[in-house]
């Protein structure tokens, strides 16, 4: 019931405001930017019982797993990623 609160309202301010983001995630999956001096670290945080898949608009690095993402991560049930724009 509370993440359909939240879901909403953020659908509405976004309706309402014009505000995009470059990354589109699923349900259940929450992306937090925190901007470094050497360029941003996304957290990707799947809150989900179920696998959920992530288009990429760039190459990036886990800094958890040190795999490289190219055009999409998959995330697994309760998983997170640390990723950083590869240079």
């Amino acid at each position: 019931m509370e993440n359909k609160f939240y879901y909403d309202l953020l659908t509405w301010l976004h309706a309402r405001t014009k505000i995009s983001s470059s990354l589109e995630v699923p349900e259940e999956v929450e992306l937090i930017r925190r901007p470094t001096e050497k360029g941003d670290v996304l957290f990707f945080l799947n809150h989900g019982e179920k696998e959920k898949r992530v288009k990429l608009n760039q190459e990036y690095k886990d800094l958890l797993s040190g795999k490289t993402y190219r055009e999409f991560i998959d995330s697994k049930e309760k998983e997170v990623a640390c990723l950083v724009e590869k240079s």
